[in-house]
């Protein structure tokens, strides 16, 4: 939800286009990791890039491994 006076039409918006999830997944990172994920423009854009390309990567290995 937006803050009191804040505008609603730019809140939490995202360059990702999918469909996201309601609730967010919350994770504590390395130092080093934190600092340059916290430093990043879109920061929650870029872990769930991260995220994305980790879960096809094991999809992948899974389906070869079938």
């Amino acid at each position: 939800m937006a803050r009191k006076g804040g505008n609603p039409e730019t809140y939490f918006k995202s360059n990702y286009g999918g469909k996201v999830a309601k609730k967010a997944v919350g994770v504590k990172l390395p130092l080093e990791l934190d600092a340059y994920v916290r430093s990043l423009e879109s920061p929650s854009d870029w872990l769930r890039e991260a995220a994305i390309e980790k879960y096809q990567r094991e999809q992948l290995h899974r389906e070869q491994a079938s």
